[in-house]
């Protein structure tokens, strides 16, 4: 029966940290205006279970729009929980100046919600050239957490690159590399405005969470789209050499001899007793001042002369 009640225990601890899938926000953000015309609208949901969970729809006034539809997940910060997202590309170029309805629902029937953004007269702008990222820490920590990994390697990645016109409008996917030469996508977000002056939409301080029982590579390929959906060239950042000696330095330093330890291995405590005072104080005259214990000794040694001299003087006197 022990078996059955640990079986029961462990479901109800999935299914406490396993909540179901809800949208957390959409791309083009509702009430946006002068949208591409061939934007990629986009869903991002969070919880458990798949993208097929959900259902999503077009509509130019009662008009169900026709177009490409694609969705991924992928785990956010422990087994039980996943990012999803739903894409969807229109066929032909969305009308010019026109209100776009975005519909979501769950095919539960219990979730359903509704966005609309206005369209320009543009289309995107070419896709973006390679961004510039760098990996700049990294850590492993045990997070405490029932539904986190047990172990998390936690990473800070910061990067640049796209366009500022197209601010919230795309997307940038990072994928982790493997081991045997693959890759997998570990995080999907919308770009935002940090650089401006630079030209550059900037995503900056992007924390990602990954199991810290796997061994993993430390190196993350990095791509953004233009609003349609379409990637541009990518980049490839690892954890700097620098940040990953840090951890090792007080390792290699102390592999360094220190003059002072022999010194302190040779020196026995003063008020320890010497036992071998007496052996020491025989070399005393070829030798620094002796000790407390050769001091000691040669006391005694006088003390044990002048006795015998007094006993042997005295048999003489008495005959």
């Amino acid at each position: 029966m022990l078996w059955l009640f640990l079986a029961l225990g462990l479901a109800s601890a999935d299914e406490a940290c396993q909540e179901p899938l809800y949208v957390r926000f959409v791309v083009p953000e509702g009430g946006s205006t002068e949208v591409p015309r061939d934007v990629r609208v986009a869903v991002a949901m969070l919880g458990w279970g798949s993208a097929e969970d959900f259902a999503l729809r077009v509509f130019e006034g009662d008009s169900r729009l026709k177009g490409t539809e694609e969705s991924w997940c992928y785990e956010h910060e422990g087994p039980h929980e996943v990012h999803c997202w739903l894409a969807w590309t229109p066929d032909e170029l969305l009308p010019e100046d026109t209100e776009i309805l975005l519909r979501v629902v769950s095919v539960s029937g219990d979730s359903r919600s509704e966005h609309t953004f206005q369209t320009g007269t543009a289309v995107a702008v070419d896709p973006p050239p390679a961004p510039d990222a760098v990996v700049n820490e990294v850590w492993e920590e045990a997070t405490g957490d029932p539904c986190d990994y047990e172990l998390a390697r936690r990473y800070t990645l910061v990067a640049a690159g796209g366009d500022p016109a197209e601010d919230g409008l795309s997307l940038v996917h990072i994928y982790e590399q493997l081991a045997d030469g693959g890759e997998s996508l570990v995080h999907t977000l919308t770009t935002f405005s940090g650089a401006v002056d630079t030209g550059e939409v900037e995503v900056e301080g992007v924390k990602q969470y990954l199991d810290g029982s796997v061994e993993r590579t430390d190196c993350f390929r990095v791509v953004a789209e233009n609003a349609a959906g379409v990637e541009g060239a990518s980049t490839v950042a690892c954890v700097e050499e620098e940040d990953t000696a840090t951890d090792t330095s007080s390792d290699s330093g102390g592999s360094e001899p220190e003059p002072e330890d022999s010194g302190r291995q040779d020196t026995a405590p003063v008020d320890e007793p010497d036992t071998g005072g007496g052996s020491d104080s025989e070399a005393a005259p070829a030798a620094p001042p002796p000790d407390e214990g050769g001091c000691r000794a040669a006391a005694a040694w006088l003390l044990a002369v002048l006795w015998l001299g007094r006993r042997r003087a005295q048999p003489s006197a008495g005959a």
